[in-house]
């Protein structure tokens, strides 16, 4: 089961999993320094940038999973 899901707020799982910041580096989001990344989910900063989801989601939980 996945641990990371497409609910699962920015801010979150940066605490949780620090690991998935170079997932996001990757996919070029700007969410350092963010104000919103308390209240963004994964769903939500997918679509503001246009990005397939569950390949985002899924490379998160790659991330966490060794």
């Amino acid at each position: 089961m996945a641990k990371i899901t497409e609910e699962t707020k920015i801010g979150e799982m940066f605490k949780k999993y620090p690991e998935t910041k170079d997932v996001v580096k990757k996919y070029k989001l700007d969410c350092f320094g963010c104000l919103g990344i308390e209240q963004e989910s994964v769903r939500n900063a997918a679509w503001s940038h246009g990005l397939d989801l569950e390949r985002l989601v899924k490379d998160l939980n790659k991330a966490i999973s060794g």
